[in-house]
């Protein structure tokens, strides 16, 4: 019975990593999932003094039990990502990262800075720094500022601009990658 309930739990978590982490984090989350083994064999003086102190039914029971929470935890907790957008949608969820995406800010004077309407794209231009693209619009100018002051704070690691793509023309993508140490702005 062991082994038939525990011979999904490898395949499901691979499935689960190629679900939610882009490829080359894969091998690293693979390796921290497969190292509850190893954990798993540090941990067995527990098992041992279980089944000293109050037989080896019980051992049985208690690994049993933990299995079912575990199974349990693992029905409740995890959700796959959201499916792929079809064509012509928006993706509405950034694999592996903190992100938004924002299509107007608002003002403290109540007036509203929209990416769509105020910031013209140039795709393939540069958004911040020497070589920038200059825009003409003060809202453009305005949105390119907040963007540039944000990159330079280093408050993302990803900014991608209506510079940067058609699909990004209506809003400024923010990401942020937890333990990412790089910067890019487009």
């Amino acid at each position: 019975m062991l082994g038939v309930g525990e011979a999904a739990n490898f395949p499901a978590s691979v499935k689960a990593v190629a679900e939610w982490f882009p490829k080359r984090q894969r091998a690293f989350a693979n390796g921290v999932f497969n190292s509850g083994t190893n954990v798993g064999v540090m941990l067995t003086f527990a098992i041992v003094w279980l089944s000293q102190s109050f037989g080896w039914q019980a051992a049985f029971v208690v690994t049993g039990a933990l299995g079912f929470l575990w199974l349990g935890l693992w029905v409740w907790l995890y959700r796959a990502p959201a499916e792929p957008p079809l064509d012509g949608q928006h993706q509405i969820r950034h694999p592996a990262g903190l992100a938004i995406d924002v299509g107007a800010l608002r003002k403290r004077d109540g007036s509203w800075l929209a990416v769509g309407p105020h910031w013209p794209s140039n795709i393939g231009g540069k958004t911040c720094g020497e070589g920038a693209v200059e825009h003409f619009a003060r809202e453009a100018r305005e949105l390119a500022s907040i963007v540039c002051e944000a990159a330079d704070e280093r408050l993302f690691h990803f900014a991608l601009t209506p510079d940067f793509d058609a699909a990004h023309a209506d809003h400024v993508h923010l990401e942020i990658k937890p333990a990412t140490r790089w910067f890019i702005v487009n």
